[in-house]
């Protein structure tokens, strides 16, 4: 049990890796080889901290997760996983505020805002230990124990909530134009490059819903 969860952890980890380098080499090629002849340390860097987040730390969280909160039998919520995107949303927004805002804590978040020009898909996972066991992982476990998710529930709102992380990091796709609702690559780019004060990643946009419920 838990060496297939691990490993069900690991290919998760895995096929996020490989396919945001694939989007680096090919969609956001022009910014891929800025970014190399710019600052190629920082660069090698940010793949650096992929790799162990994707598939160091990130299976090993996913396994417990898996062993221990998730339904193992075979069916597909569509409200389970909106849930958790959910929780995912409201959490990873709470750790960004905060590290936005408490000096004792924005030294986790300083090497993400390195890639403040120039970016491209794989720096949605250039993060600091700190950062992705809070801001990523942790909402995760909060939602699977909230929710009590079947593993495919769960497996496809993690499966959904990376790839949009991925796309919101590609400068390629900053012209096109998302549903207000959604965290948009154009939005998080100018947050990146800016420090505007928007918050919400990668799916959902909570500054426009709290905008919405004041009106």
């Amino acid at each position: 049990m838990i060496l297939n969860s691990y490993i069900n952890g690991l290919s998760l980890g895995s096929v996020v890796y490989i396919f945001g380098r694939c989007l680096d080499m090919t969609l956001s090629a022009e910014s891929y080889l800025k970014l190399m002849a710019d600052d190629g340390a920082l660069l090698n860097n940010g793949l650096r901290a992929c790799r162990k987040n994707l598939l160091g730390i990130g299976p090993v969280i996913y396994t417990c997760v898996d062993v221990i909160l998730i339904d193992h039998a075979l069916y597909f919520s569509l409200t389970q996983m909106s849930n958790i995107i959910l929780v995912h949303s409201i959490g990873y927004y709470m750790v960004h505020f905060i590290m936005h805002k408490k000096k004792e804590f924005i030294k986790y978040h300083t090497f993400h805002h390195k890639f403040n020009k120039v970016l491209v898909p794989s720096v949605g996972n250039a993060v600091s230990t700190e950062e992705f066991c809070g801001a990523y992982m942790l909402p995760f476990v909060v939602g699977a124990a909230l929710v009590g998710p079947s593993s495919s529930s769960f497996i496809n709102a993690v499966g959904l909530i990376s790839l949009f992380n991925l796309i919101i990091h590609c400068k390629e796709l900053e012209h096109i134009k998302f549903l207000e609702l959604f965290v948009s690559p154009k939005k998080h780019i100018l947050h990146h490059q800016t420090h505007t004060k928007h918050y919400s990643a990668p799916i959902l946009d909570l500054e426009y819903l709290f905008a919405k419920t004041k009106d």
